[in-house]
């Protein structure tokens, strides 16, 4: 019994070995286009994507329809494909004991 407890004793993680860990993840996600939103010590919350300018769309596509005389109105299918596919999302970081990373994706609506 003993022995088992010494074994998950060495798996676990010092709280040095967590931080950098965690700060390495963070790090590397900032480089993917993430932004912090906060962060501790043993978790973080980070911010991403881009939400539609609906009205820039609505100037392109309504302005665009009277300039072009109707032909500009296409521009509203752009405009439909953009604001269903385009999300802002936060991905919440944990890092446990053992140092395994835990990320949930949340939607900033």
């Amino acid at each position: 019994m003993e022995e088992q407890v010494n074994s998950i004793q060495q798996m676990m993680m010092s709280e040095y070995e967590r931080k950098k860990k965690l700060a390495d993840y963070v790090r590397f996600s900032c480089a993917k286009g993430w932004v912090i939103e906060s962060q501790n010590d043993f978790n973080a919350v980070l911010f991403g994507g881009q939400k539609c300018n609906h009205t820039l769309h609505a100037c392109i596509t309504f302005i665009g329809g009277l300039l072009t005389c109707g032909v500009g109105l296409l521009w509203g299918v752009v405009w439909i494909i953009l604001a269903f596919t385009q999300k802002q999302e936060r991905l919440i970081l944990n890092i446990d004991e053992f140092g395994e990373i835990i990320t949930q994706k949340v939607s900033a609506s």
